[in-house]
């Protein structure tokens, strides 16, 4: 027998405030999502936080992202804050991450048509410099668990 989707949200939500100390989680609802997480936007206390679940079978190290995530946003790379975060299977019922929601647009034909986004068109290539910039200082080795690249050596072959 399978569980109606309203209950599954019911159990996330229960899951959700456990493991965010107990505090009440409202408007929880799905968003579209990739292959490899599901994600969950929803309120604690008025505060919007996005939840990002592994899927079943999907191999990424979440833990990893979540160093990665707060060594950049320690580095000042505009990056979502993490609020809470488990690779704990126990705990939602897969590795997950709770983050602030940042408000905007992801559409590409909207940021690039819509006059309401000219101001933001116009910062867009300096802004994304500045975040490249502050993440490519940050030194791969502050994150534990990171893979050494091939890109932290210079290639003498060009």
């Amino acid at each position: 027998m399978q569980t109606s989707p309203l209950a599954q949200g019911d159990a996330l939500a229960e899951g959700l405030s456990e493991v965010l100390g107990g505090q009440s989680v409202t408007a929880l609802q799905p968003l579209s999502g990739g292959a490899s997480r599901e994600t969950w936007q929803f309120n604690v206390d008025g505060r919007p936080l996005i939840m990002h679940r592994q899927r079943p079978g999907a191999e990424r190290d979440m833990g990893i992202e979540v160093d990665v995530l707060r060594a950049a946003r320690g580095g000042g790379v505009p990056v979502a804050e993490v609020v809470e975060a488990s690779t704990d299977s126990s705990k939602l019922g897969a590795a997950f991450i709770v983050v602030r929601k940042v408000q905007g647009e992801t559409i590409p034909r909207k940021i690039l048509r819509d006059q309401k986004f000219a101001t933001a068109r116009s910062r867009l290539t300096r802004d994304c410099a500045e975040a490249l910039a502050r993440l490519h200082a940050i030194d791969p080795a502050a994150v534990a668990g990171l893979p050494a690249s091939r890109c932290s050596q210079p290639n003498r072959s060009l």
